[in-house]
């Protein structure tokens, strides 16, 4: 069916259903039936499958795997093609349908479709191109690190919140940074070592000491800008607020300026006419590696962190099985967005962000995530690409998301305090 300018499209569509088609498929997804269009036309179909008696006119075909309660009721008695546990599975299902009903092929014309559209489909450009990764370079790390002797004999426990080190044993601790004065009574300086030239067993333990200090102060800088930590080194996540409208801004994959909200919220159905609203807050984690050639850097990993309206965590088993349902269909073009939209907020714009320094170096790293060029690249059919911003297109305007195993989990878990995740 081809539609020209001025033509009115839902007569077309009716006389398409209603007079050429053999068959009609309908495709049932959490966006298509919650829409108008789609639905009038499955009624549609219906109405001529009865006219017609053709009780197989309407093919349904499941693609998100939805349950029973989301499909529409007048579809509600039909058997469906399954397509979101293997499209493969799925296609051959359809096939067999399609051919068990003496459905018509014309296969030169299916031909030389497949061919037009395998040659028009995502075909390599001779053009150069940018691939982002989620690789933060280490541009400077301090080459000292000292020991400590704990001549005071404090609880090493109790000191986390006012210096950063790392514990040898109850009488030694390591650090980057000079003892704090409020504890230079307590604590001598041992001595100095160049950690990156202790070699054999002794260096491995430095070495994991070191990675520790790092880890830990890649954390308390992502704090410090106002990340909120769940528990004790908990997820890190975006609180309602930090930002302005909860936005970031940014120069998106295209070049131009966007941005994305940092926090959502989503409907849970939960054992049928149960309701639950969740809110969904980005959560950047930042982990540090250290290569097989000794050199060190950060990985930039994007999830989800999930609480209710008053800002409390629900329980883990629930958040990891709502945090895929959110994004199912998050693809290259929403993670590629919060990649660089997150690196833009860490290193406010720099090209050089610095978590700390001490007398003989720093702890820096690059501004921007590690990048290549290809000299091909996909044809995306625009000389003017635009950047989409997002303004909460993950809210509540959505269709309910199906999670009825969530009740029994409620009621398991409803005396626990979700934050022992941690």
């Amino acid at each position: 069916m081809s539609l020209l300018a001025g033509k009115s499209f839902v007569r077309e569509v009716d006389e398409a259903i209603g007079k050429r088609a053999y068959r009609v498929l309908a495709l049932l997804s959490q966006s298509s039936v919650a829409k108008e269009n789609p639905v009038n036309e499955w009624t549609k179909a219906i109405a001529v499958g009865k006219v017609t008696k053709v009780d197989d006119f309407l093919i349904t075909l499941n693609l998100d795997g939805l349950p029973a309660s989301q499909i529409p009721w007048t579809l509600s008695q039909k058997s469906y093609v399954q397509f979101s546990t293997s499209w493969a599975d799925g296609l051959n299902q359809l096939l067999k349908t399609l051919e068990a009903v003496k459905a018509p092929i014309d296969e030169v014309a299916g031909a030389a479709l497949v061919h037009q559209w395998y040659s028009a489909k995502d075909q390599p450009a001779a053009r150069e191109e940018r691939v982002w990764s989620n690789v933060i370079p280490v541009l400077s790390l301090p080459p000292v690190i000292r020991r400590y002797e704990n001549i005071g004999g404090k609880d090493l426990r109790t000191l986390e919140q006012d210096w950063l080190f790392a514990t040898e044993n109850r009488d030694f601790v390591w650090a980057f940074d000079a003892v704090p004065e409020s504890l230079k009574s307590d604590f001598s300086l041992s001595n100095t070592t160049s950690w990156k030239d202790i070699s054999g067993e002794p260096g491995r333990r430095l070495k994991d000491r070191v990675k520790f200090l790092l880890s830990r102060s890649l954390e308390k800088h992502c704090v410090k800008r106002g990340l909120i930590q769940s528990g004790t080194r908990g997820t890190m996540y975006f609180p309602v607020g930090l930002l302005p409208s909860d936005k970031i801004s940014f120069i998106g994959l295209f070049g131009k300026k966007t941005y994305f909200k940092t926090i959502g919220e989503r409907k849970f159905r939960i054992g049928g006419t149960n309701i639950e609203i969740n809110r969904h807050h980005l959560a950047p984690s930042f982990k540090l590696v250290r290569a097989d050639d000794e050199s060190y850097h950060v990985q930039l990993i994007n999830r989800l962190y999930i609480t209710d309206q008053n800002e409390n965590p629900i329980h883990p088993t629930r958040m990891a099985r709502r945090r895929k349902k959110i994004c199912k269909n998050w693809w290259n073009d929403k993670w590629g967005s919060r990649l660089l939209g997150v690196m833009s907020w860490f290193s406010e714009d720099k090209s050089e962000v610095e978590i700390f320094k001490t007398p003989e170096g720093s702890f820096s790293l690059s501004g921007k995530a590690l990048s290549l060029s290809a000299t091909f690249g996909i044809d995306e059919n625009s000389d003017d690409p635009e950047e989409v911003s997002e303004d909460d297109s993950e809210g509540l305007g959505e269709p309910l998301i199906d999670d009825s195993e969530a009740l029994d989990i409620v009621q398991d878990f409803s005396d626990e305090n979700p934050e022992s995740e941690a």
